[in-house]
C-alpha cells in the first residue's frame, strides 16, 4: 500500500465514522419521535378513560350496594333477580293504573268534594312523575320541581332490562330501578287496586282522599329523596361519559366504539375497564420510557430497546468523533507535504464537501456536521423522552455523561479541520466540490 493509499484509506474511515453517527442519531430520532407521535394522544385518551371509569366504578359500588340493599329489604325477599323483576312489573302496572285512575276516578265517584279532588289528583300526578324518573315524557307527566329528575330516560315499554344479578345490570337500568326502589311501589299498587276494584264495582271506598293524603309526604323523606339524588346523579354522570359533554378537547376525544361500550356499561363493567385503562397506562409508560420499542441501530449485532440505544447513542458517538479524530490525524501523516500534481489525495471526509464550493459556507458547514449529532441528540430526546430529561437515576446519569463526552470530542475534532482545509487549498488533497 502506497502513502496516498493509506492517507485515502484513513479518509475514508474517518468518513464512515462521520455517516454512521448520522446513521444511527437519525435512527433513534426516527424511531422516537414515531413513538412520541403515537404516544400522545393515546396517553390522553387513556388518561381520560381512567379518570372516567374511576368516577364510574366509585358510582356503580354506591349504586350497586344501595339497590342490593333495597332488594334485601323489600317484603317477601325472593332473590336479586325475583327482585329487580318486581320493581320491573310494579312500575308498568303503577303506570296503568294511574292512567286508569285519573281517567275514571272522578267520574265513578261523584260524591267526591272539590278538596278530596285536590288531594287525589297531586297524588296521581306525583306518583305518574316519579314512575317517569320526574322527567317529562310526551307530555304525560308533570316534573315536581323539588325532586331530582332524570331526563332523556327512556320509557318505552320493554327498555327496562333486568338480570340475575344487580352486577350485571346496564348502569342505564341500575340507575332508574335505584330511583324507583325509592318509591314505596307495594303499598301504591295495593292502594290503586283497591279503590280502582271499588270503583269499578260501583261502591267507592269513602277513604279515598284520606288514603291518597300521605303519598308525596312519604315519598318525600329524606331518606327515599336521597336514593333518587343519587340515582340521579349516576344517570348524569352515566349519559355525560356516554355521549359527552361537548366541551372535550380533539386529543380526549372518545372514539365511536368506546362510545358504544360505555352506553351499554354494566355495573361490573365499570371495574373491568378501569383495571383494562391502568393496565394500558403502565404500557404506555415502558413505551414513553422506550423499554418496549426495539431499534435496529447498525454498530450492534441485536436489537436494543429504545431507551438502551438512547443511552448508548452519546457514547457511540463521542467514540466516533475520537475515531473520526485517529484517522483524520492518520491520513495528514501519510498524505504528501507539498503538493504534486501527478499525485493527490482523494476520497476527503464528506463533511467537507460544501467548502469546494465556498471557503466561509464550507467551513462553517463542517463544523455544523461533525457536531450536530451530539447537540440534536440531547436536545430532542429532551421533549420525547422526558424520562430521561428528568435526571436522577443511573440510566440518565450515563445518558448526560455520554453527551458531555461526546461533546467536548466534538468540540476537538474541529483543530483538525484548518489543517485539512490548507491541504485542500495546496492541492494536496482533492477537492469534493469544484471552485
Amino acid at each position: 500500500m502506497t502513502r496516498v493509499e493509506a492517507a485515502e484509506d484513513s479518509f475514508s474511515r474517518a468518513n464512515t465514522y462521520f455517516l454512521l453517527s448520522w446513521v444511527v442519531t437519525a435512527l433513534i430520532l426516527v424511531t422516537a419521535l414515531v413513538d412520541y407521535r403515537a404516544l400522545r394522544r393515546e396517553v390522553a385518551v387513556t388518561e381520560e378513560r381512567i379518570t372516567t371509569y374511576t368516577g364510574l366504578e366509585r358510582l356503580s359500588s354506591m349504586v350497586a350496594t344501595d339497590l342490593r340493599s333495597a332488594i334485601y329489604v323489600a317484603p317477601g325477599y325472593a332473590g336479586i333477580e325475583e327482585g329487580i323483576e318486581e320493581i320491573r312489573r310494579l312500575r308498568s302496572d303503577l303506570l296503568a293504573q294511574i292512567v286508569w285512575m285519573e281517567d275514571n276516578y272522578a267520574r265513578l265517584s261523584p260524591q267526591l268534594t272539590t278538596d278530596d279532588r285536590k288531594i287525589i289528583q297531586p297524588a296521581l300526578t306525583y306518583m305518574k312523575s316519579m314512575l317517569l324518573l320526574n322527567a317529562p315524557w310526551e307530555g304525560v307527566s308533570v316534573p315536581d320541581p323539588d325532586e331530582p329528575h332524570m331526563l332523556l330516560a327512556d320509557h318505552v315499554a320493554g327498555s327496562y332490562l333486568t338480570s340475575e344479578t344487580v352486577a350485571g345490570l346496564r348502569m342505564e337500568d341500575a340507575a332508574r330501578y335505584l330511583w324507583l326502589a325509592s318509591l314505596d311501589l307495594r303499598h301504591w299498587s295495593t292502594l290503586l287496586k283497591t279503590h280502582r276494584n271499588a270503583l269499578v264495582a260501583g261502591t267507592p271506598r269513602s277513604t279515598m282522599a284520606d288514603d291518597f293524603a300521605p303519598i308525596i309526604a312519604a315519598s318525600k323523606a329524606p331518606a327515599r329523596k336521597a336514593r333518587r339524588a343519587q340515582a340521579a346523579s349516576a344517570w348524569s354522570d352515566w349519559l355525560t361519559s356516554s355521549f359527552g359533554s361537548g366541551t372535550g378537547t380533539p386529543d380526549t376525544q372518545i372514539s365511536e366504539a368506546e362510545r358504544r361500550r360505555r352506553q351499554k356499561l354494566t355495573l361490573a363493567n365499570s371495574s373491568q375497564y378501569l383495571d383494562e385503562a391502568i393496565a394500558r397506562r403502565a404500557e404506555l409508560d415502558l413505551i414513553q420510557q422506550g423499554e418496549a420499542t426495539t431499534v435496529e441501530v447498525p454498530v450492534f449485532s441485536t436489537p436494543l430497546q429504545l431507551r438502551d440505544a438512547v443511552v448508548l447513542a452519546p457514547w457511540f458517538l463521542a467514540f466516533s468523533s475520537l475515531a473520526i479524530m485517529i484517522y483524520t490525524r492518520r491520513g495528514m501523516r501519510y498524505a504528501p507535504k507539498i503538493a504534486d500534481a501527478d499525485t493527490v489525495v482523494g476520497k476527503v471526509p464528506s463533511f467537507y464537501a460544501v467548502y469546494g464550493a465556498n471557503r466561509v459556507v464550507g467551513t462553517g458547514v463542517a463544523i455544523v456536521l461533525l457536531w450536530l449529532p451530539s447537540v440534536l441528540l440531547p436536545a430532542f430526546m429532551w421533549v420525547v423522552q422526558p424520562v430521561l430529561a428528568r435526571g436522577g437515576d443511573a440510566m440518565s446519569v450515563i445518558f448526560y455523561l455520554g453527551v458531555a463526552l461526546s461533546l467536548a470530542l466534538g468540540l476537538l475534532t474541529f483543530i483538525q479541520i484548518p489543517k485539512v482545509l490548507r491541504a485542500i487549498d495546496l492541492g494536496i488533497l482533492v477537492r469534493v466540490a469544484g471552485d
